[in-house]
Formats: structure tokens, C-alpha cells, sequence
């Protein structure tokens, strides 16, 4: 089979003038490009399907299961090398032969292995006493992926431990594109640690895409950090916490001329600064129903952009647009204006004590405040520009002083609700009772054991 073309120099080709494939959507102009990323609009966004499937043995979604392990052979060179991976394959496509579908992409979705959690090993039964039989079909997952069988979810690579995985699907590959950057990245003087994670999010954004190198877009590898975040799979990130994968990927990428000419230094970078949306973006994500209410939101924000940072006004749109108004229309979808019956309210207020995920949102009030402040602006600006504004001067369903509790009530309520945790409880000690019955304020256990330290 033909293999893929050399590598070209992204960054020297737009230099002579020249155009340059970026992605499967044909040539860019160097000025097309530059003034695509350049306009700080590098926003997360999947790779488009290329024309042809990615990898060496093309489109194998109709072969059948003798067929796809004889595929693995050749992949793997034959002989007993090849043995293990051919004999996981026939186990796994046997499993997936057992769901509906014309294809083997179908009867993967199907099967529920695209499921956070679900591991391909369960397949082979419980993990006492057939760790042999586990680790056959993981390896068979392991051959099936790099030869590109079907396209698996992002959430379907970390749920499974497939060891070897960057490496093997390199040398299935055969990619000119890829050999480079694993060998840029060995370069790159980086702990073996990092050059591992570059290596293993290249291989996982690519899996999970369907696409092969060559169509790695900075909005791609851009969306493989985002949504890893988003599922909680980023490695090395415990709980809620911010970072992004695919860092020292991008580092590689850029370096070796991968991304256009502009792009950011950084995945962080492009995240920060191309995230950048304009009032009409951001408002637009939440999918508002009523024209009118929309361009009220969007002007309202342009207004309020120049008194804060990008970051808080992107708050401010996210608590208004999606919070607020995008909830009111999801209680009644035929709401046309700002004044809201009191039963939409009060179902509107019920609903934001739970997030969207299920838990108990912390502070609800904050989104309050930012409600009655939208109100109270508009009447302020009715007088001002009365022609504009009038019509959307309406009493604000907010009443005056709530969203003003302060973070320490609010923290001191969570502390009283929260269980004790080995601290003796303040009845058994009388002067710990004294001492909170003179202070009636709530206080965490904590505290009240330093206090009575220093007596």
C-alpha cells in the first residue's frame, strides 16, 4: 500500500508563499490561515472526517472476523509474534459479532464499551483467576485500535490500561508524519514522564478523532485537552481541577512547524487567548430561543466588556445567558419578555440550588446578584436611552438584599452540616459549651480544638 508522503515544514512552505494542507479541508492560503488564528479565534472544535480513512489498511469496517485478524497478522509481520494479538482480536470481534450493526463502528457503539468505567478485560470475566484471559482481550483491543478497526470515545481509551499503546500504534501506523514527532519528542530533552504523556495524547487524539496526523488541528488537540477536562480523564488531575492534556504535545507540535505560522506558544495560551468569544459567541453557546431576549443579552454585554476582565465578564455571561435565562426558557419556553411570572420565578430559585451534575451548588446567590444587577442596569439605562432601553425597564424579581451573604456564613452553614471527623464534640467539654454559647456563631471543630490548645 502507498505510504504517506514526506513530512513537509508547515512553517517554511506559508514562508515561499505556497499553500499547505491543513486538516482534510484542502489547501489554506498562508493570509487565510494566519488571519484564521490570529484573530484569537482558536476554539476547541473536533477534526473533520477525512476523505479517506486514516492508516495503512483503509476502511475495514465490513471485513469479517477472519478477514480483520488476517489484517492484525500483516500488521504485526506474522509468525508467533502476531499469535497473541490475532487470537485477543478474534475474542474481542466475537464479543462485538453478538451486537447489531452493518459495521464494526456500529456494533462497538452498541456493545457499551464506549461507557467511562467499562473495560474491555470484563469480557473475559471476573479478575480472580482469569488475569490470563483479561489481559488476551485487552491485548486484542490493543491490535484492533492500532489498525484501525472502529473509532473509539475518548472516555473508552482511559477507562481501559492498554500498555505499549503509543509505541505499538506507531509502528502499525506507518505514518512519516508521526515517526517525526515521536522523534522530536525524544529530543526534546523532557522527563520521561512528559515525553510518555505527549506520546500517549497524540495517540489518544488521533484514536479518538479518526484522523492521522497530518489532520491534528490546533482546534483539535485544542478539543481533546477540553474534553478530557470535561470527562475527568485528564491523567494526573484529581477532582475539579483545571489542567489541561495535551500540553507537552502542542509544545512538540509547534516546535516542529506542525501548526500554522500564529498559532499559540502553548495549548494554555491557545486556551486563554484563543477561548477569547465575542458577546454574540457567547451567548449564542446557550442556544437562547427568543430573538429579542438574545440581542438584549448580547448588547447588555457589550456594555458591561469594558469594566472587568475577560475572565469575570465570561462568568457574567455564563451565570445570565446560561444560568438564568437559558433555564427560564426551559421552564417556559413560551417566555417573550423580562417579566417573569412569580411561578417561573420560584421554580426558576428552587432549581439552582442542584448544578447541572447533580451536587449542591455552593453559592447560588451569586448568580442572584448578577440577575438583579441586569435588571436594575437596564431601568438605569431606560432613562438614559429611553428609545433603546424602555421596554425591557421591568421590576426585577429579585428581591432587594438577597445574594449579599457572605462567603463565611455560607462556609460556616457547610461546616455545621458536615460530619465530625475524630474531633470530640463540643457538648462533652463544658468549656467548649461555654464558649459557644457566648459565641453563637457557627465554627468549624477545627478551630474550637486550637482554641482550647491555648488555654
Amino acid at each position: 500500500m502507498a505510504r504517506p508522503p514526506e513530512p513537509v515544514n508547515r512553517v517554511d512552505a506559508l514562508r515561499a508563499g505556497g499553500q499547505v494542507e491543513i486538516g482534510s479541508s484542502g489547501p489554506v492560503a498562508a493570509d487565510q490561515s494566519d488571519a484564521r488564528l490570529q484573530r484569537s479565534g482558536i476554539c476547541p472544535a473536533p477534526a473533520r472526517s477525512p476523505s479517506e480513512p486514516p492508516g495503512r489498511f483503509g476502511d475495514l469496517s465490513e471485513l469479517s472476523i477472519e478477514e480483520l485478524t488476517d489484517v492484525v497478522t500483516r500488521a504485526w509481520g506474522g509468525g508467533r509474534v502476531a499469535g497473541p494479538h490475532r487470537r485477543g482480536a478474534r475474542v474481542l470481534l466475537t464479543h462485538l459479532a453478538g451486537f447489531p450493526g452493518p459495521t464494526w463502528q456500529e456494533r462497538w457503539d452498541a456493545s457499551g464499551l464506549n461507557t467511562p468505567g467499562q473495560r474491555v478485560a470484563d469480557i473475559a470475566g471476573p479478575p480472580v483467576g482469569r488475569a490470563g484471559h483479561r489481559e488476551a482481550v485487552t491485548r486484542g483491543l490493543r491490535a484492533l485500535l492500532c489498525v484501525r478497526a472502529f473509532q473509539p470515545a475518548l472516555t473508552a481509551l482511559r477507562s481501559n490500561r492498554i500498555l505499549g499503546l503509543a509505541e505499538t500504534f506507531r509502528m502499525v501506523e506507518g505514518d512519516p508524519f508521526l515517526d517525526r514527532f515521536f522523534d522530536e519528542e525524544a529530543r526534546s530533552g523532557r522527563s520521561a514522564t512528559v515525553r510518555t504523556a505527549a506520546a500517549l495524547d497524540v495517540t489518544y487524539a488521533l484514536l479518538s478523532q479518526g484522523i492521522g496526523l497530518r489532520d491534528l488541528t490546533p482546534e483539535a488537540l485544542l478539543h481533546y485537552g477540553v474534553e478530557s477536562r470535561r470527562l475527568r480523564v485528564t491523567p494526573g488531575v484529581v477532582g475539579t481541577a483545571n489542567r489541561l492534556a495535551g500540553g507537552a504535545a502542542w509544545d512538540v507540535l509547534h516546535r516542529m512547524g506542525h501548526f500554522a505560522p500564529g498559532a499559540p506558544h502553548s495549548l494554555k495560551a491557545a486556551y486563554l487567548n484563543g477561548g477569547q468569544r465575542t458577546p454574540t459567541e457567547l451567548v449564542d453557546r446557550h442556544h437562547i430561543s427568543c430573538a429579542e431576549i438574545r440581542q438584549v443579552l448580547i448588547e447588555y454585554l457589550e456594555r458591561r466588556r469594558a469594566e472587568c476582565d475577560y475572565s469575570s465578564w465570561s462568568a457574567l455571561s455564563l451565570r445570565l445567558v446560561g444560568q438564568f435565562w437559558k433555564q427560564i426558557e426551559l421552564i417556559d419556553p413560551g417566555q417573550k419578555d423580562l417579566r417573569l411570572p412569580s411561578h417561573t420565578y420560584e421554580q426558576w430559585v428552587a432549581g439552582l440550588r442542584v448544578r447541572t451534575d447533580g451536587r449542591t451548588r455552593l453559592r447560588p446567590d451569586s448568580i442572584l446578584a448578577t440577575v438583579r444587577a441586569f435588571y436594575l442596569d437596564l431601568q438605569s439605562w431606560a432613562i438614559e436611552e429611553p428609545d433603546r432601553w424602555a421596554q425591557w425597564a421591568v421590576p426585577c424579581p429579585v428581591r432587594p438584599g438577597t445574594g449579599r451573604r457572605s462567603r463565611a456564613q455560607t462556609a460556616g452553614e457547610r461546616a455545621d452540616r458536615r460530619p465530625d471527623q475524630g474531633t470530640p464534640a463540643m457538648a462533652s467539654h463544658p468549656r467548649g459549651t461555654c464558649r459557644a454559647a457566648a459565641h453563637p456563631s457557627p465554627r468549624h471543630p477545627r478551630s474550637e480544638s486550637r482554641d482550647r490548645g491555648r488555654r
